[in-house]
């Protein structure tokens, strides 16, 4: 398939947060997202096999957590290093929870973690339940570190900018179980019998420790649509003006892409791009870092962070200034975190399409930007590189 060999590649210059009032007199170089619903990825191989095996039952307002006390096996020990117990787990051994389950049925797993200083690569676990591997996609599961810039950056005698040392930020992350690959869009389904079960988690690679494991109902995320009747009904309205743009001023700082705040790889960091000269800082001689992503930026799961600051709780929309040059007639997709999480399906797939020159992209369908809500205060934007639908 075409999606399993394309470079899904997408250059950021700037981010920013308009009223619509902004939006709504589009020029050449404004573009919408077209964001679509997602389409449904139907499972193969043994995962497909494991579902249709399993009756298609989906038990509601389930939140079974597993917290480190209670573990029944004896690899690894508990760390008391942070506000409250963990399990450190090293790159070796495994770790056993028993507990029952009330209602038969899929669920998943979410695992709240924080990496630990290792060999500085993601961490790979093997998942177990009632001692058995359910399906062969559980026999490796990954889990993000967290990196950033380790100082300013760096300007040589000449005025050129050198990008600065890449360091690990370790962080307490909450991750589903999930196909890191991006093949299955959604978190792994596992089916849980009624009565006595358990789950066991097995080291491959790398150490992390563990606050607590969840067994969770099955979340449903809201559309636009009814993201829009929310608003409605709780009387949410559009800010007056912009708090972000491209023209900065004091008062109106941009949120330059390169800032980025965190992101998932050390291989993602800011580099120059001199293709424009309305790049944003640019200078016609020297080596200006200006921009981030790229091809460096084109695994699946992978993710940039930016913060900001809304000085109004309101609706929003979000553009940024981008450039997909890679793929002709393709396009990349990113889904959207809103202080870690996607505020609505549709954010799941946002479409940045082949153009060789800059654009500014607002977040939105083919008809009309979106709308979201943000309360006063700082937030963190996400883009998490996805394969998308072709």
């Amino acid at each position: 398939m075409i999606k399993r060999i394309v470079l899904w590649t997408l250059l950021v210059l700037v981010v920013a947060l308009f009223l619509s009032v902004i939006i709504n007199s589009f020029s050449k170089g404004h573009k919408l997202s077209a964001s679509t619903l997602p389409e449904a990825v139907n499972p193969v191989g043994e995962y497909a096999q494991y579902i249709e095996d399993h009756p298609n039952v989906f038990p509601e307002a389930v939140d079974i957590e597993l917290i480190p006390e209670d573990k029944v096996s004896e690899d690894f020990n508990i760390t008391y290093a942070y506000d409250e117990p963990a399990l450190y787990t090293s790159s070796e051994g495994s770790v056993t929870w028993n507990f029952n389950v009330s209602v038969a049925g899929f669920y998943n797993i979410l695992i709240d973690y924080i990496p630990e200083a290792d060999g500085g690569t993601d961490i790979e676990r093997k998942i177990l339940v009632n001692g058995e591997l359910p399906y062969d996609e559980l026999s490796n599961v990954s889990f993000q570190r967290v990196w950033i810039d380790g100082g300013e950056k760096i300007v040589d005698l000449n005025g050129n900018e050198i990008k600065p040392i890449q360091v690990e930020a370790p962080e307490r992350r909450l991750a589903y179980v999930k196909d890191q690959i991006g093949y299955v869009t959604e978190p792994y389904l596992i089916y849980f019998s009624v009565g006595a079960n358990s789950i066991t988690i097995e080291s491959v690679r790398e150490s992390m420790s563990i606050f607590g494991v969840h067994v969770l109902s099955i979340q449903q995320i809201r559309t636009y649509e009814e993201a829009k009747a929310d608003y409605l009904a709780n009387n949410y309205q559009p800010v007056q003006g912009e708090i972000t743009g491209f023209d900065e001023t004091a008062t109106n700082p941009k949120i330059e892409g390169e800032n980025a705040y965190k992101r998932s790889s050390p291989t993602i960091y800011a580099i120059s791009d001199r293709s424009s000269g309305y790049n944003s800082p640019n200078d016609p001689v020297k080596v200006i870092l200006n921009s981030i992503g790229g091809t460096k930026w084109s695994t699946p799961g992978d993710w940039i962070t930016w913060e900001f600051e809304v000085p109004e709780s309101g609706l929003y929309n979000i553009s940024m200034r981008t450039r997909q040059s890679t793929n002709r007639g393709l396009f990349s997709t990113r889904k959207l975190y809103i202080d870690g999480e996607v505020p609505f399906v549709e954010a799941q797939n946002l479409k940045f399409t082949y153009a060789s020159n800059w654009n500014v992209v607002t977040f939105g369908s083919e008809e009309e930007p979106f709308y979201f809500y943000l309360e006063e205060g700082k937030h963190e934007l996400t883009l998490e590189v996805t394969l998308g639908d072709y």
